[in-house]
């Protein structure tokens, strides 16, 4: 454990960063790429080519049309939208693919201020197909996986099995996260698609215990590719300082947050 929590922490460079994500996901024998390709394909039952169909900007684009299609308008039009929305596998896959995509070295610097607090139970909220969870768990961290999806939730349990290893996993539309139960936690990519966010950092930070990290991103803004983000204005992230937080850092002109409880 000493020698990975060394390899954790010594990494400096995009490059580094990026290995530490990349051996956490592929399998040894394929790129990144190709593992999630052949992860999509056997568990959905697809052909490689259907898998590529709805690959990186083709899924965001089909994701899209379905949401102006059902053009959902309550919470629960919304929790049934992505509920069982399987495009989102093969989308999400290829972003967690794309090499050094900031995202991801975010996420991985994230997993070494965690690593350098001692920190043991992640949980990552709006896990979607659970690759960051199963980065955390890789290098040593309990983790939980939260999601309104059963699609998503789904997946990532198969996944987790695929690579042998146990998380939890907590369906929202029937289970809370509780309270002080986490050392950290993330939510990537997901508070734009929640009508009410403030509400639900309120529920992280009870989960969260004292001293505790987490780390969000806040693309509070229009899409014209993503009509299903749900809130415009960039200044509803200060709301979350309210709650208890105290803001800790931010970059990308306020689109990754760092607060601590």
């Amino acid at each position: 454990m000493v020698n990975i929590r060394q390899t954790i922490i010594s990494a400096q460079t995009p490059d580094e960063k990026w290995n530490l994500w990349e051996s956490a996901l592929k399998d040894t024998d394929k790129t990144l790429e190709e593992t999630l390709i052949q992860e999509n394909a056997d568990y959905l039952k697809w052909s490689r080519e259907e898998v590529l169909s709805c690959w990186g900007d083709k899924g965001t684009e089909k994701i899209k049309q379905k949401w102006k299609k059902e053009n959902p308008q309550t919470k629960e039009d919304i929790v049934n939208y992505y509920n069982t929305l399987d495009l989102y596998i093969p989308e999400l896959s290829s972003w967690h693919a794309m090499v050094k995509n900031i995202d991801h070295l975010k996420i991985v610097e994230f997993l070494q201020l965690c690593t350098k607090s001692n920190f043991n139970s992640y949980l990552d909220y709006g896990a979607g197909i659970g690759s960051s969870g199963l980065v955390f768990n890789y290098y040593g961290f309990s983790v939980a996986l939260a999601d309104i999806s059963e699609a998503m939730l789904n997946y990532s349990k198969w996944r987790f099995q695929r690579h042998n290893v146990k998380a939890s996993f907590i369906d929202l539309k029937k289970m809370s996260i509780g309270e002080n139960h986490y050392d950290c936690i993330t939510a990537i990519e997901v508070l734009e698609h929640i009508p009410h966010p403030v509400d639900t950092m309120r529920k992280i930070y009870k989960a969260l215990k004292s001293g505790g990290y987490v780390f969000v991103t806040t693309p509070f803004f229009e899409d014209e590719k993503r009509p299903q983000h749900l809130v415009h204005d960039m200044n509803t992230a200060k709301e979350f300082e309210r709650l208890g937080f105290t803001l800790i850092k931010k970059s990308g002109k306020g689109l990754y947050r760092l607060f601590k409880k």
